[in-house]
């Protein structure tokens, strides 16, 4: 990493969902800025796998962490993992879509626990938790 990329050199980063997709190009991003960072992925091992290294080859410094934050005590065993491995967390992006499968016409909306329910707040690890960890997910057509 040059000096000229490192506005984030003493930051530490989470992205949840960043295996793939919107969150995998956030981490590399993030990365690039010198920030260290955790690649959150629920099921996806080698693709955040392949991400870990690809940050590496550029210099960076990240790790990968499973855990579904749609479940509370996968949710905490991320953040403590994350502040076992790294020490701390400074930047949190709540990226990873939470969704069910059903046929269109069942689906009546966008429910509030999905994707887009954590904007606005605060990017804080217990704020997270606490918000994360307080959600129900509902299947849709239930």
């Amino acid at each position: 990493m040059s000096s000229s990329t490192s506005k984030l050199s003493d930051q530490t980063a989470l992205v949840t969902g960043a295996s793939k997709g919107i969150g995998a190009s956030i981490a590399k991003h993030f990365a690039a800025a010198g920030a260290t960072f955790v690649v959150n992925h629920v099921s996806s091992k080698v693709a955040a796998d392949r991400i870990v290294s690809e940050i590496a080859a550029a210099g960076g410094h990240s790790v990968a962490i499973q855990a579904d934050v749609s479940k509370p005590a996968d949710l905490t065993r991320l953040l403590a993992a994350t502040n076992a491995v790294v020490g701390k967390l400074d930047i949190l992006v709540n990226n990873a879509g939470v969704y069910e499968y059903a046929p269109l016409d069942a689906i009546t909306g966008v429910p509030a626990t999905g994707s887009f329910a954590a904007s606005g707040r605060e990017a804080r690890p217990s704020t997270a938790a606490t918000f994360l960890a307080g959600r129900s997910r509902k299947k849709v057509g239930s």
